[in-house]
């Protein structure tokens, strides 16, 4: 059985039947559960669609909770949509994007990351403060972290979340699960750290010269 996260997100909040919503916003998915035999063609669940709905429904609530990172496989993020503006400048003369939570070296997916140019009055500010979070990865500044645990805010589609624990298991920093795999997508080797005593941002970095190694700069997530 092949189903998306949009359509076990579909199953999952179905009563008896797929809400017309679902069948209206995402017909491709709904029309996927047909064809995978969880639902009739009137969109009721089969029995064996209830099988797996109870399933999905217990590892939601699971995710909710929160369960090991190892659980996890990275999304690829040519698939996902990015959440606001994207911006780009140049930096050690090397090109980088930032939506305000991410910045990165590199340019962005152009089908899903329209990314226009910073106004020059805003490069030298980054500049600064990137140099500042680099900064972390120098000895007695800051610690490594190590992804440790994966959940879910709301249903497996929404808001997908990755907490960073230090070597002994202490919970440090908490990112939108996006930007960790836009990282790992592109730079597989990184490795993270966060500033002592203040734990934000996060701070990825790789073996090379250029801002010793850093290529990344993740903000917190805003959980509410």
């Amino acid at each position: 059985m092949n189903l998306t996260k949009k359509a076990m997100s579909i199953l999952a909040r179905a009563t008896d039947r797929v809400s017309e919503q679902d069948i209206s916003t995402s017909s491709d998915e709904a029309d996927r559960l047909i064809d995978e035999g969880i639902t009739d063609n009137t969109f009721k669940l089969t029995d064996v669609g209830k099988q797996v709905q109870t399933k999905i429904v217990a590892r939601l609530e699971e995710l909710k909770s929160g369960v090991p990172f190892a659980d996890r496989k990275i999304n690829e993020p040519e698939l996902v949509k990015f959440e606001g503006t994207w911006k780009h400048g140049l930096m050690l003369k090397t090109r980088y994007i930032t939506n305000g939570v991410l910045w990165t070296f590199g340019n962005g997916f152009k089908d899903n990351m329209p990314v226009t140019a910073l106004p020059n009055e805003q490069i030298k500010p980054i500049a600064t403060l990137i140099r500042k979070h680099a900064n972390v990865v120098k000895p007695m500044k800051g610690i490594e972290v190590f992804p440790n645990v994966w959940k879910v805010l709301g249903n497996l589609d929404e808001h997908d979340l990755i907490i960073f624990a230090d070597k002994d298991g202490s919970e440090l920093i908490t990112i939108d699960a996006v930007y960790y795999d836009f990282v790992m997508f592109r730079y597989p080797t990184a490795r993270f750290y966060v500033h002592i005593g203040e734990h934000k941002p996060l701070v990825a970095k790789i073996e090379r010269k250029t801002l010793d190694g850093v290529i990344a700069v993740i903000a917190p997530a805003e959980i509410l």
